[in-house]
């Protein structure tokens, strides 16, 4: 499941979110949005978060197919 869709699908904002895991809601929304991928530690920290909906592979798939993630 792709960032996006997992904000989308639980009604949380990007500012919510950012504050479940610390960063600025400009960076989640870039992260969301595709036009950047989180660092590796932090790919691990969403998927902990998300309890494994947005998954280290959910990240390589958007990258590999353009999609965002």
């Amino acid at each position: 499941m792709t960032l996006d869709k997992y904000l989308k699908a639980n009604g949380l904002s990007r500012r919510a979110f950012g504050e479940m895991i610390d960063v600025e809601r400009s960076t989640v929304a870039r992260w969301a949005l595709g036009d950047r991928q989180p660092p590796l530690a932090m790919v691990a920290r969403i998927e902990q978060v998300t309890g494994g909906a947005v998954r280290f592979e959910d990240w390589l798939e958007a990258d590999m197919t353009g999609d965002a993630a």
